[in-house]
Order: structure tokens, then C-alpha cells, then sequence
């Protein structure tokens, strides 16, 4: 394995979960009796962010217990019903992830809750792929020190980080390492560093870093 390890956002970046996300919010909604209703690109503009951030910004009239016991739900059905579909996969993932994965450590840090990224991995039998992940649910860290950690953790001095939001963009800057701008996801981003319309491009940009 060389360096830089490939670490990879998730959600927008190597998979399109919003019609699973709104379908089981909408159900744990209903559930807890309250009257909000989501679509996908509900879901969609709130991509990026950390469950903290959306429970405020869909139940700022409640209480701070009340939007962590409702977002906490949120995630446990997420992560129960990961392997159930309604997640799509973006053009190319796999077989991007298997060619980039013999040559060089990867890793997924993601603003998510505790048990997705890892789910995620299992759902779709990426296991033998990564090396590592973390989520801000699990470390209580930002993004950017997320990316620090998962890099110290492993021992590697170089990595470059794959996203598809501005704040991706923000967190790899923070972090110290080359941003990736992968344009088929959900934000837009100006000055990345590289910029990539399908997955498929991915080798060859790390090829000449």
C-alpha cells in the first residue's frame, strides 16, 4: 500500500440514500405522532451536516433532549434498514473502490451517526476495501479532526479527501489535504483542488498526485 490514503465522504459521494432517508424518517415522524413530512430532496439539502445540525434545523421549537431523542431514532432505523435497498450506489463505485483499494488504504469519514459508515460497508460487502472509517456520531469530532484521526490512526502522513459539498471542501482545507470535488453528488463547490464527474476518474487523478 502507498500513500496518500483515499478517504471518501459518504453520502453524495459514493452513494444516493435520500429516498431511503425520507421513507424511514417519515416513519419514525409518524411513529412520534408529529406532522412533518420529508421528500428526498428534503433530505437531500441537509446532506453534509451532522444529526445534531438537522434536528436543529427541522425542530428548533423543541427542547435539545427532545431533537436528540428523535434524531437518535432516526439513526438506529437507518442503520437497521441499511441492507434493505432503496440506496443507490453511484455509477462505477465498486469496481473504482476495488481498483484504488489494491494499491492504496481507504477510508470513509462522514458527518453521519454512530454505525452508518459501518453499515454502509457491510451492506454492499466493501469489507476487504476499507481499511478504516469514522463518524462524527462515534467520535464526537468534526469532520477535518476526523480526517486527522483516521490519518494518525494509520500511520500515514498523506491523504487526500473525496466530497461533494462545500463543507467537504472547508474540512479537507482544515485538515491540511487535497480536496476532490466529486460533481455527480449533491453540492456545489468552487477551487477545488481536483474535480471528478464520475467515480471512474478517480484512479487517474490519484495516479498523478
Amino acid at each position: 500500500m502507498v500513500e496518500p490514503g483515499i478517504i471518501f465522504d459518504l453520502d453524495g459521494t459514493l452513494w444516493d440514500a435520500t429516498d431511503m432517508a425520507a421513507r424511514i424518517w417519515n416513519g419514525v415522524f409518524e411513529a412520534e405522532g408529529l406532522e412533518l413530512r420529508l421528500t428526498a430532496a428534503d433530505v437531500r439539502r441537509q446532506m453534509g451536516r451532522t444529526m445534531e445540525e438537522i434536528g436543529a434545523a427541522f425542530f428548533p421549537g423543541f427542547s435539545a433532549a427532545r431533537r436528540a431523542e428523535i434524531m437518535t431514532l432516526l439513526g438506529e432505523q437507518e442503520v437497521l434498514k441499511m441492507g434493505e435497498g432503496g440506496g443507490r450506489l453511484y455509477d462505477g463505485v465498486p469496481e473504482t473502490l476495488e481498483a484504488l483499494s489494491a494499491a492504496h488504504p481507504l477510508f470513509i469519514v462522514s458527518n453521519c451517526q454512530r454505525d452508518y459508515a459501518r453499515a454502509f460497508i457491510h451492506a454492499f460487502g466493501f469489507e476487504a476495501y476499507f481499511t478504516d472509517y469514522e463518524e462524527s456520531g462515534r467520535s464526537g469530532l468534526n469532520k477535518a479532526e476526523n480526517i486527522h484521526l483516521v490519518l494518525a490512526r494509520n500511520g500515514l502522513k498523506r491523504g487526500v479527501y473525496v466530497g461533494d459539498t462545500a463543507g467537504d471542501m472547508r474540512s479537507a482545507r482544515e485538515a491540511g489535504v487535497p480536496f476532490i470535488f466529486a460533481s455527480y453528488g449533491f453540492g456545489k463547490v468552487e477551487g477545488a483542488d481536483y474535480i471528478i464527474d464520475n467515480i471512474r476518474e478517480l484512479p487517474g487523478i490519484i495516479e498523478r498526485m
